[in-house]
C-alpha cells in the first residue's frame, strides 16, 4: 500500500514539475462527474507549463471537463489555448480547445486523459 502511495505521489510531482520552472502556466480546473451529467462532481485545479506537455498527474484519470480559469507570471489568459490528449506524450487524437470563453466537455461520466498542451498564441 506505501509502494503505491509512493508511486502516485512522484507520479504527480513529475506531472507538476513543469509548472514549477519560472515559466508562465496555464491554470486549469478539471471537472469530473461520478454518476452522469452533473452528478457527484469533483474539481481538481492544477497548472499546466506552458510550451510543455503536462502527464503523470492522477487528476488526469477521471475527467470530463477542462476549464482554463487563469494563468500565472504574466500570460494573457486570452492567448492561452490548452488541448487535452489521449497519448501521455501530447500527440495524436486530442479534444476541442480549451480557452478563457469554451471549455472542453469531454464526456458526461469520465475519460482518461494522457497529456495536456498549453501554448501561448503571441
Amino acid at each position: 500500500m506505501q509502494f503505491t502511495t509512493l508511486i502516485a505521489s512522484t507520479l504527480a510531482l513529475v506531472g507538476c514539475a513543469f509548472a514549477d520552472d519560472g515559466l508562465p502556466s496555464a491554470i486549469l480546473n478539471i471537472e469530473s462527474s461520478h454518476g452522469g451529467a452533473g452528478s457527484g462532481l469533483r474539481n481538481a485545479t492544477i497548472e499546466v507549463g506552458i510550451g510543455g506537455v503536462y502527464s503523470g498527474n492522477p487528476v488526469l484519470n477521471e475527467v470530463s471537463s477542462i476549464y482554463l480559469v487563469g494563468t500565472t507570471k504574466g500570460a494573457q489568459i486570452e492567448m492561452i489555448v490548452c488541448y487535452g490528449y489521449k497519448s501521455t506524450d501530447g500527440t495524436g487524437s486530442h479534444s476541442t480547445p480549451v480557452t478563457a470563453h469554451s471549455p472542453a466537455r469531454l464526456s458526461t461520466n469520465t475519460v482518461v486523459v494522457g497529456s495536456i498542451v498549453c501554448t501561448d498564441g503571441k
